[in-house]
């Protein structure tokens, strides 16, 4: 993780809804993913760590 981040930069951002956060979006490149046998240059993986606290979908 050290070596990639070093390598590519950041692989993370928060995503928000109704200007609170609600989500953490992970991504990182394919080329960087040593688990997999067949790397595609220019494309990224994203997954959405979606989390939603009891109020976040209440009308602010």
């Amino acid at each position: 993780m050290h070596e990639m981040l070093n390598t590519y930069g950041s692989c993370a951002k928060i995503a928000y809804y109704n200007e609170k956060p609600a989500a953490e979006i992970l991504y990182y490149p394919e080329e960087a993913d040593v688990t997999k046998e067949f790397r595609r240059e220019g494309v990224l993986i994203i997954n959405c760590i979606y989390t939603v606290p009891g109020n976040l979908l209440e009308n602010p």
